[in-house]
């Protein structure tokens, strides 16, 4: 899809602080886990991209809209 890219969180966040800066409030957080089961367990795993990401950018951002993917699609 145009305009959609695969970040780590670091970089994530610095995406996050310049799209804030231009006036974006929030963003939308999809995760890609590195490994993925039948259970989706990764979905609940404290330090999986989608949750260190959340954690990470309102630590910089507190006040962006955080929005995540809570469908498990992507974890199994």
């Amino acid at each position: 899809m145009p305009g959609v890219y695969q970040l780590s969180v670091d970089e994530a966040v610095k995406e996050a602080i310049a799209a804030h800066a231009d006036g974006v409030p929030g963003v939308l957080l999809f995760g890609l886990p590195e490994h993925k089961d039948a259970c989706g367990s990764a979905a609940a795993d404290p330090q999986a991209p989608v949750q260190s990401a959340v954690r990470a950018l309102k630590h910089v951002l507190p006040e962006l809209v955080v929005i995540t993917d809570v469908c498990l699609c992507e974890y199994t």
